[in-house]
């Protein structure tokens, strides 16, 4: 799978989420970008990225076809490609598109959290 952003190979994770819905996750690590798909074909569902602030994680996702974007604190962060996140809190929705990249991540979601 492509990275969506610097469109270099994003690696497989060595799970999947949950299993029985044989969703795919693929990391990419320049990035910090995440990507769940429904199969190995790049029909993703999600793209995520990843950042932290004040030693707290934060990813923003964006889903297909539906919402555009939901903030969440990572409570327990997970290791990239190898253990999913527990306790995760979805903190804002967004209808509009913010244009966040992983170059910006960081100063968009710090002006989002002057919000909540």
């Amino acid at each position: 799978m492509m990275c969506r952003y610097c469109k270099k190979d994003a690696r497989p994770a060595h799970f999947q989420i949950p299993p029985e819905r044989m969703l795919y996750v693929y990391f990419c690590d320049a990035c910090r970008a995440e990507t769940v798909s429904f199969a190995d074909d790049g029909n993703y569902f999600s793209h995520s990225l990843y950042t932290v602030i004040n030693d707290r994680m934060y990813r923003w996702t964006t889903f297909k076809g539906t919402i555009a974007g939901v903030l969440s604190h990572i409570g327990k962060p997970g290791i990239p490609g190898e253990r999913p996140n527990g306790s995760v809190t979805n903190l804002l929705e967004l209808k509009i598109y913010p244009n966040i990249t992983p170059e910006n991540v960081q100063e968009k979601i710090r002006f989002m959290l002057l919000f909540l």
